[in-house]
């Protein structure tokens, strides 16, 4: 539900407060989530788009990628690993 949330705020314009308030309006405050003592989670969100130039130029490749994240934990790690890693650093 979280991801789905999440999802359709990155739909808007501003993302950065979009994500803070599908974070905060509907995952924090959940009325489904109300009796948990601690609401723990968090989302990482790479959003692409395609930037509109008025004189568009060979050099520029005109994608836009915007890296979000929030938790609400009191702290966050990100692995990571490629095709030739043979475990996650």
């Amino acid at each position: 539900m979280l991801a789905r949330e999440c999802s359709a705020a990155m739909q808007s314009e501003d993302a950065h407060q979009a994500l803070l308030e599908a974070m905060q309006n509907k995952f924090i405050s959940s009325p489904f989530l109300a009796s948990e003592d601690r609401v723990l989670g968090g989302v990482i969100v790479l959003r692409c788009c395609r930037c509109v130039e008025a004189q568009p130029s060979p050099n520029i490749q005109g994608a836009m990628v915007e890296f979000l994240w929030s938790h609400t934990t009191e702290s966050m790690c990100v692995g990571y690993m490629s095709a030739q890693d043979s475990k996650a650093k």
